[in-house]
């Protein structure tokens, strides 16, 4: 039996974190977190036993895909999201520092599209812009010369934007790192996967 809490499931579950309706057969999961489908078989039936992914067949192939009726399923995208963030944390610096900066903030900040990190920083700040006012966050972008841009907006315009489905919300989606507050993003993401 395989444990429900290893890294191998939380990487499976974090393919979803763009699209919670998003279904996948197991060789494109095992290539996509790189490993072989003979090894990935076992967590797929783990997550299936507890019914945080569901499975059928289309075709000859079967696809696994998010039990989003499942309030647990929410717990594991979040700690997906979390794990991911604390890798991103530990592998570049001036997160660490930024995370520092902002992690007492009521709202949730959102790094998009992290491919750049090392030069530019956009942030999305979703909840009062207010709350940033006291934040030093642009002695971190001269401390390791990273130009940081912050966007805000309250979590009403943020799922607005979300139904609206702009190309920025969609790259947002594929290309993110949730650094606070990841309740907030995935709460507004599982509400309109599971609407939709």
């Amino acid at each position: 039996m395989v444990s429900l809490i290893n890294n191998t499931i939380f990487k499976i579950i974090f393919l979803y974190k763009g699209n919670y309706k998003k279904s996948f057969h197991v060789r494109e999961i095992a290539k996509l977190i790189n490993t072989s489908h003979v090894a990935i078989l076992p967590h797929l039936k783990e997550l299936v036993n507890n019914n945080i992914l569901q499975s059928k067949i289309k075709g000859r192939n079967k696809i696994f895909f998010l039990n989003l009726n499942n309030v647990l399923t929410k717990d594991f995208l979040k700690i997906s999201e979390y794990i991911n963030a604390i890798e991103s944390i530990n592998k570049h610096k001036f997160l660490e520092g930024l995370y520092k900066e902002i992690h007492n903030l009521p709202g949730t900040f959102i790094l998009v599209n992290p491919q750049n990190i090392e030069v530019t920083l956009k942030i999305i700040y979703i909840g009062n812009s207010d709350d940033l006012k006291n934040k030093n966050i642009k002695s971190i972008s001269d401390r390791f010369n990273i130009k940081i841009t912050i966007i805000t907006g309250s979590l009403e315009q943020f799922e607005s934007q979300l139904i609206k489905q702009s190309n920025f919300i969609k790259n947002l989606l594929k290309n993110h790192i949730i650094l606070t507050n990841t309740e907030i993003f995935v709460n507004s993401l599982y509400k309109y996967f599971k609407n939709k």
